[in-house]
């Protein structure tokens, strides 16, 4: 039987350190972690006592930053943290201090920006917020939003077809596009799938519950190229369904 080791006693003693929302990028694990003396902040790890390290110190001052979800886009890691400053908001890092950083306030001053359900897509990053532009807090409901890791490069993308109350949840990638859920107004369909493609944009997927009624879709995961999810469409209930992108349509 193989035996277990402990990699770093990082909050030493008897105290936990509690790691957790790991997350691997060139052969290293990033992780959130709390060694007693700076607070809950990103760390990362070679899987060596040595190699084991706080990347930066996000809230000064013995603060938590408390990194929340953390996913790679090709050498950037991705993740939401809390600064003191601009509230929960979308950050990135290279692996070292000088390399983390906020990459953008999506809700200007110490209000969340909301940044939830990140996913890679064509070599950036995608993921749900807020929709409201700065000092419009309580506005706008939530988009989906597309980040290169630059200020001026991250970006709504949804919301032309939408009022400024929607509601996007369950980004989700299926093979060459994304589908995410959302109310769609203009068109006069309640809450259903959409999708997203480079070429094509914004459309909505399929109208589970024809016409203004709500699905209620949720709970999206991808199996090959098709989409999972639960949904109702007004004559059997809440039920397991999946959409098909190719050939077409499809809903059973």
């Amino acid at each position: 039987l193989g035996g277990v080791q402990l990699v770093k006693d990082i909050n030493y003693g008897s105290a936990d350190s509690s790691p957790s929302l790991f997350e691997s990028m060139g052969g290293e694990l990033f992780f959130t972690a709390d060694d007693g003396i700076s607070g809950t902040e990103l760390w990362k790890s070679d899987g060596t006592w040595t190699g084991t390290v706080i990347v930066s110190n996000i809230a000064a001052n013995g603060s938590s930053s408390w990194p929340g979800q953390k996913i790679s886009v090709g050498d950037t890691l991705f993740f939401t943290a809390n600064d003191g400053i601009s509230g929960y908001e979308l950050w990135k890092s290279n692996g070292t201090y000088s390399g983390t950083s906020l990459v953008k306030d999506i809700v200007a001053g110490s209000s969340d920006g909301g940044v939830i359900n990140m996913v890679e897509f064509d070599d950036e990053l995608y993921f749900i917020a807020y929709s409201m532009p700065p000092g419009t807090f309580g506005t706008q409901g939530t988009e989906v939003w597309r980040s290169n890791g630059s200020d001026s490069g991250t970006v709504r993308i949804s919301g032309s077809l939408l009022t400024d109350t929607s509601t996007a949840s369950n980004l989700t990638r299926v093979g060459d596009r994304l589908y995410y859920v959302d109310e769609e107004y203009g068109n006069g369909a309640g809450m259903e799938l959409f999708s997203f493609t480079l070429e094509g944009g914004i459309t909505l997927a399929v109208d589970t519950w024809p016409g203004s009624q709500s699905s209620d879709s949720r709970n999206l995961i991808a199996l090959g190229e098709k989409v999972f999810f639960v949904g109702n469409d007004g004559l059997s209930g809440d039920e397991l369904r999946y959409h098909w992108y190719n050939p077409g349509p499809i809903i059973a």
